[in-house]
């Protein structure tokens, strides 16, 4: 039987399945990482113990993390393109102890912190320093959209502030944009940000005008997460979908609509400005518990 006290990673952040991980606390390396069916798996808690019984690793008296793609508060959590709902208290339960639940964007946030700025492509500004005091606003252009702000206090301490800002209101700026507003009225009772994001424009087979009116859009967006979240140090943007930024015609696009927004453009025009090609959640999930191991962690678990 395997030792207890392991840390277990699970992201179930994807639609279709569940992934889980374990990492030996304090470790830098996540072991066995597998990926399960949700539709063969009734419940989140099938797939728990299926991975308990393939790994042999006791989920009594270990640690668990949790990265989902939805709010991670109150105690019953439905889990967003899933007909799975967890419970708080019956993972506490089943693991003998709290249990860490994260949103799958500030887990993007907190795997900045165990990876430095290896991963990150800048496209405005010098590299970020993550061991020095700033807070930068991690935007998410999947087919999810979401926003969330890691912030390093001077003491070395990090927070990362999380929401549902993809689902704020869309706010169109000319002609084309309230044209697309009209259209999505028609199908949903709220147009939000998300809902005009993934509405096509993005897609390989957008036409082109639709491609650089998306980048202009979407420079709306970050530009409304950055004042929302005080994301002043810089901007990082991952998901598929910034593939429709790679171009510097639409980067230019893109950075004057950001900068557009408001009175304090300076500011928004100087913040830096990067891509995260790949993300993984469970790196997330395992930053978070070396940083609050390392007492550098401000969570609210």
């Amino acid at each position: 039987m395997a030792d207890q006290g392991r840390w277990i990673l699970a992201d179930a952040s994807t639609a279709g399945v569940v992934r889980f991980g374990w990492a030996m606390p304090g470790a830098a390396r996540i072991e066995s990482v597998r990926t399960l069916s949700s539709e063969r798996h009734p419940t989140f808690t099938d797939a728990l113990l299926t991975y308990e019984r393939e790994e042999g690793i006791p989920l009594r008296g270990s640690e668990f993390v949790m990265a989902v793609a939805a709010p991670p508060a109150g105690d019953a959590i439905p889990i967003a393109r899933s007909r799975w709902t967890i419970s708080r208290s019956g993972l506490a339960a089943m693991f003998g102890g709290a249990v860490v639940l994260l949103n799958d964007v500030a887990a993007t946030a907190w795997s900045l912190i165990g990876s430095g700025t290896g991963r990150l492509e800048s496209f405005g500004g010098p590299m970020p320093d993550f061991t020095q005091p700033g807070r930068w606003a991690i935007i998410l252009l999947d087919d999810g959209v979401n926003a969330a702000a890691l912030d390093i206090a001077d003491n070395g301490r990090c927070t990362v502030i999380d929401g549902e800002a993809g689902h704020a209101g869309f706010s169109p700026s000319d002609e084309r944009e309230q044209a697309l507003m009209a259209q999505l009225q028609r199908q949903h009772a709220h147009v939000s940000w998300e809902a005009a994001l993934c509405a096509g424009w993005q897609e390989p087979h957008a036409t082109a005008d639709q491609r650089a009116a998306w980048a202009a859009m979407a420079g709306s967006f970050v530009g409304d997460a950055a004042l929302l979240l005080g994301g002043w140090s810089g901007v990082i943007l991952t998901g598929r979908h910034i593939a429709a930024l790679r171009d510097p015609a639409h980067q230019q696009m893109f950075v004057r609509r950001m900068a557009a927004k408001s009175r304090y453009s300076r500011f928004l025009s100087a913040t830096g400005r990067y891509f995260l090609p790949s993300r993984d959640p469970l790196d997330g999930g395992l930053a978070v518990m070396r940083a609050r191991r390392a007492e550098r962690l401000s969570l609210a678990a």
